[in-house]
């Protein structure tokens, strides 16, 4: 039987777990990681805050919309570029880069019980008509929501100002308010 060096097994041992760990982070950045960004940057509906914050399996996604593109537009370029990455619908949660506009902020602060009555009770088909008395009752004020199976998509505009809402429907949590 031979006598084993101790020493030179323990470095080979380190290097071993060093090359294993740094080559299993380097193929998710430049084979995963690094690829869905770059898709990400060319989005043509939106702008994405980069990087991406992954939390296990969750995946977080904040969006600007592009002028003149609907939310709905830029949130669904979103979940197909994901998809494309194997990331599953459920586990990406996509929120709005918060952009203060004053006036639509106070419009919309006008408006939070009533969204959150129609989100809680999910009577979606409600959301229109309150979009249209928002419109009919200010001036000058462009109100309007759409629904798909994951969100309702809300937009208001005055002049030049666009506020985007985005609210997930099958969610636990009020999000009413967060996504506003």
């Amino acid at each position: 039987m031979q006598n084993f060096k101790l020493k030179p097994m323990i470095i080979a041992f380190i290097v071993t777990i060093i090359v294993v760990v740094t080559g299993g982070f380097t193929y998710q950045y430049v084979a995963q990681q690094k690829p869905l960004e770059n898709q990400l940057k060319q989005a043509q509906f939106s702008e994405v805050t980069l990087p991406i914050v992954e939390d296990g399996d969750r995946v977080f996604i904040e969006i600007a919309p592009l002028p003149n593109v609907t939310l709905e537009e830029a949130v669904h370029e979103i979940e197909l570029i994901m998809s494309q990455h194997s990331y599953k619908s459920n586990l990406v949660t996509i929120s709005l880069t918060k952009q203060e506009q004053r006036e639509l902020d106070s419009l919309w602060d006008t408006q939070l019980f009533n969204v959150a009555e129609v989100m809680s009770l999910q009577q979606y088909s409600k959301l229109p008509s309150l979009m249209n008395s928002l419109e009919q009752q200010n001036i000058g004020f462009e109100a309007n929501a759409t629904i798909d199976d994951n969100y309702v998509y809300i937009t208001i505009r005055k002049d030049m100002q666009v506020k985007h809402i985005l609210l997930p429907i099958h969610n636990q949590e009020m999000e009413v308010w967060r996504n506003a």
